[in-house]
Formats: structure tokens, C-alpha cells, sequence
């Protein structure tokens, strides 16, 4: 059991916890620094931003005019159109996740967050001919006002046989799981259903994550990836169809595609046979070609994890998620053998 869990649980009580909940609330209980209990902030009049919302800050504060870090939802809403409801339920998701009506400001050089009890959400509703809407999207995805709450706006519109409600938040308030939050209650609230509140507020988290405990494991958190990203590396030498621009611009398009069912099932034989993820897998075939059309053989990657590192933040709107380094060498392989949980990848 010790070993299991790596901390002093005794047989009678294991058996006395009978759900995977109450196990795990045991397992908090009893080692604290290596399962993080995050609890309600007390009231006070800000709250100190995260890391993540500074990092936000930051970016804006270079240029406030950039809609880079926007992220615009789309729900289409079927059946019988119902403006006032529509209007409604965005109020009463906004009531419902503080990070989407809060604003920020800076307190003795710090960036803080203020949450308000009463905001104005923009919303606007208009009927469209089919050519009306693409000029529509482009002025209604505009720059956002940190200091200014709510950082969320909303536009429905109308053509012809369809309605579709868009949604503007700050990537400071929100990431990629809050907008199937944002999507997920909106159309259970606007089907009439009751949700739960949620047991965690942002402000919560990012109590948490500034007070002197976390600071303490984020510290040798700091510690191994300076060590580890020390000295010279690599720098990815891709040919590249034009000149690197000397101001970093935006600009760009997608590629879109869809893997077929068969080397969708090949994909996942892979991840079973070897014992892994899909994600591993497709991360594998990344690293080996940006190998091949580099000529290196260490690589470095960017990649993103969810952030929410307490079961009752899943359903919380908030800016959690965090930028990981994935360091392929066979240099950081051979390091990391005796600790397989970090740094380089075979």
C-alpha cells in the first residue's frame, strides 16, 4: 500500500474508503506535498494573478492592440430563436465563472486581479443576409481592455434558416478547456437544465499557486529545468520558403485534414502495442520529421498540458494551462534513465 501510493495509508482504512473520491480525498489528506489541496480563497478586495495570467499581461502590455490571443466560440442554436433566453444564460454563465468578469490592474509592481460583483456584457443581435457575415466575424473579433470587465463579448446572428451565437474571451480569462466549459453549459442552461456550481473559483487557484508552500515545489521545479535547459541548444534549422521576418508577424494559414478510419486503427495499434498514448505516438512521428528535414537529432518541442492539477478545477472557466518543453536527444535520453519521468525523450 506505502509503496502504491507513497504515503502511510493502513489496510483497515483503505477498505473503510469504498469509491475512488473518497480514496483519493484520504490520499490529499495524508501527503499534502505531493497531492495539492487547493482551498477557497477568503475575500479580500484583488487577488495576486498567476503565472499564467502574468505571462497574458505581459503580452498585452506590448501590444494592446493584437487580437492574437482571442478566442472566438461558435454555437449554432437550433429550433425556435429565443434572443432574451440566449442573453440570459451568457449572463448566468459569467455570474458562474469569476475569471470571465474580472479585470486586472498593477498593485506595488504586481499584476492583480479584480473581481466584479456587477459587469455590462456586450451582446448584439442582428439579422444577416448570407454575404453580410464574414464582415461581420472580422469587426466583431477586436482587441479587449484588460482593465475592463467583463473579457467576454457576444454577438447573435441570423440567416437565413440558421442562428449562431459567437463568443469573444481573452485567452487571460479563458483556454481551450474553459470554451467547452463555455460551450457545455450554455447549451445545457438554454435547454432549461439546472448545473451545479462549480467547487472552485480561478481566484482560488491562483491563490494557491503564489503561496508559500507551492512557491517552495515550484522552486525545484525552477531549479531541474534550468539545469537541464543549460548550456547550448539546439535550434531547429528548417529551409523555409521565405525570409524570416526581423519584426514576428502573425500572418498565416491552415492546412486542414482528416485522417482516414485505416490509418486512424494503425495509429491506435501502435499506441496499444508499444503501451503508450496516441499522443506519443503522433509526438514520436513529429520529432522524427522535423529530424529528417533538419538533419538533427535533437530536437525541441513546445507543447501545452490542461494546468489543472485538482480534480474540482475541471469545471472551472480559467487561463490553467501551461507551455512544456519536450527535449528529444539521445544525449537527454541517456541522462534521464534513472529518472524516466522527466526531460528528454528516447
Amino acid at each position: 500500500i506505502r509503496k502504491t501510493f507513497g504515503t502511510d495509508i493502513k489496510v483497515k482504512e483503505l477498505f473503510e474508503q469504498p469509491t475512488i473520491k473518497q480514496l483519493s480525498r484520504l490520499i490529499q489528506k495524508r501527503d499534502k506535498q505531493n497531492y495539492p489541496v487547493i482551498s477557497k480563497a477568503r475575500k479580500q478586495s484583488y487577488y495576486q494573478a498567476s503565472s499564467a495570467q502574468k505571462r497574458m499581461f505581459a503580452l498585452w502590455e506590448t501590444d494592446k492592440d493584437s487580437i492574437v490571443y482571442n478566442l472566438p466560440i461558435m454555437i449554432e442554436l437550433n429550433g425556435k430563436l429565443d434572443v432574451k433566453k440566449a442573453e440570459s444564460v451568457l449572463q448566468d454563465i459569467i455570474g458562474r465563472h469569476e475569471a470571465l468578469r474580472t479585470s486586472f490592474d498593477i498593485v506595488n509592481g504586481d499584476v492583480v486581479q479584480i473581481i466584479h460583483d456587477t459587469w455590462e456584457l456586450e451582446f448584439d443581435y442582428q439579422k444577416l443576409p448570407s454575404d453580410g457575415i464574414r464582415p461581420y466575424v472580422k469587426q466583431f473579433i477586436r482587441p479587449f481592455h484588460l482593465d475592463k470587465a467583463p473579457l467576454i463579448r457576444a454577438g447573435l446572428i441570423t440567416y437565413e434558416d440558421r442562428n449562431l451565437l459567437l463568443l469573444d474571451v481573452h485567452h487571460i480569462a479563458a483556454d481551450g478547456v474553459s470554451v467547452g466549459i463555455i460551450r457545455k453549459e450554455f447549451n445545457a442552461l438554454y435547454a432549461g437544465h439546472k448545473l451545479k456550481q462549480p467547487p472552485l473559483q480561478y481566484k482560488d487557484y491562483s491563490e494557491w499557486q503564489v503561496s508559500s508552500g507551492t512557491k517552495e515545489a515550484l522552486k525545484e521545479q525552477e531549479e531541474y529545468w534550468l539545469k537541464r535547459l543549460s548550456g547550448d541548444l539546439p535550434i531547429l534549422n528548417l529551409q523555409t520558403d521565405y525570409e524570416r521576418p526581423r519584426v514576428k508577424s502573425f500572418e498565416g494559414s491552415r492546412v486542414s485534414f482528416t485522417a482516414d478510419e485505416r490509418l486512424t486503427s494503425s495509429l491506435k495499434s501502435v499506441a496499444k502495442e508499444t503501451g503508450t498514448t496516441l499522443y506519443m505516438v503522433l509526438l514520436a512521428v513529429y520529432n522524427i520529421m522535423l529530424s529528417k528535414y533538419s538533419g538533427q537529432q535533437d530536437v525541441i518541442i513546445g507543447t501545452a498540458e490542461s494546468g489543472r492539477s485538482d480534480t474540482e478545477l475541471e469545471n472551472t472557466v480559467g487561463m490553467f494551462v501551461n507551455t512544456c518543453i519536450l527535449y528529444t536527444s539521445d544525449a537527454a535520453a541517456e541522462e534521464d534513465e534513472g529518472d524516466p519521468g522527466r526531460g528528454g525523450q528516447r
